[in-house]
């Protein structure tokens, strides 16, 4: 009787164990759930600290651009200003371009929109006369645009191009600095190799590098750059040979696409002869 009663109890045991089995087979991976359960929970975290950190952001820029612009008596005005300026231009423009654009009352409405066009403010223009222009254009970029800076000819003039070396090993640069209205635009200088030779003293050919310009710029000033490389056993001993002879270009806005200037650059050692021109990417 004993040996049944133990039969049947290990009969159930092994159903149980083997209906369990099947249950963990056929359904969910407890470990497999809660790990997704967990994964979940953190994304949601994640995308909840992003955002948190995206409203704080924009408290802050619509704070300092508030404060920056005290001159705008009528406190609702200014934060409409402020407000429009930084929802429009906020996500590709440097919040000290998008102040100063908030303070000038004259040439930009309060929802954001530039004013004035090439023949504003000249005699008999239909501009200065209260008519908008059919075919506006702007002084600054409104759009962002490529630069485009082309080498064409290098040559050492000098017979040395210092007291220790004859020929030299140019590293050609090009870097552009950015402007609004006279002053720096709070971007940083763009810097680009474009050329970087050993042992010449000539060279001629097609060497271009591309730069982005972001819209509100309405100023540049591109400066060329000759370093002669010199390679020791335990260091490098480099020279500038070429830089303070830089370009500058204003109302770049009103400059025809791909409209190229040809440059040439030189001193007592190097010259240079380059292209550059502005150009909207399609």
């Amino acid at each position: 009787m004993i040996q049944k009663k133990f039969m049947f109890k290990l009969t159930a045991l092994v159903s149980f164990i083997a209906s369990s089995l099947l249950f963990t087979a056929c359904g969910d991976n407890p470990i497999e759930v809660e790990n997704e359960k967990v994964f979940h929970f953190s994304n949601a975290k994640v995308h909840a600290t992003l955002d948190s950190i995206v409203v704080q952001r924009q408290k802050v820029d619509l704070y300092r651009c508030l404060q920056a612009n005290i001159g705008i008596s009528d406190k609702q005005k200014r934060n409409e200003r402020c407000t429009n300026f930084i929802e429009k231009y906020g996500d590709d423009t440097d919040l000290g371009i998008i102040i100063k654009m908030v303070s000038d009352t004259v040439n930009y409405s309060d929802d954001g929109k530039y004013t004035r066009s090439e023949e504003s403010g000249k005699p008999g223009s239909s501009s200065s006369s209260g008519e908008s222009s059919s075919s506006e254009q702007f002084y600054y970029l409104t759009k962002t645009k490529t630069l485009n800076v082309t080498l064409t000819s290098y040559k050492q003039v000098a017979d040395s191009i210092r007291a220790t070396k004859k020929v030299g090993d140019p590293d050609i640069r090009y870097r552009v600095k950015t402007f609004i209205d006279g002053d720096e635009s709070g971007y940083d200088p763009i810097s680009a190799l474009i050329l970087d030779e050993k042992n010449i003293k000539e060279w001629s050919g097609n060497k271009t590098v591309s730069m982005q310009i972001p819209r509100g710029i309405d100023s540049l000033e591109i400066c060329p750059i000759v370093i002669d490389k010199n390679e020791l056993d335990d260091h490098f001993d480099n020279v500038v040979v070429l830089e303070n002879k830089c370009v500058s270009a204003s109302k770049i806005g009103f400059i025809e696409n791909k409209k190229s200037s040809v440059q040439k650059t030189s001193n007592e050692k190097v010259k240079l002869e380059w292209i550059w021109y502005l150009f909207e990417a399609e």
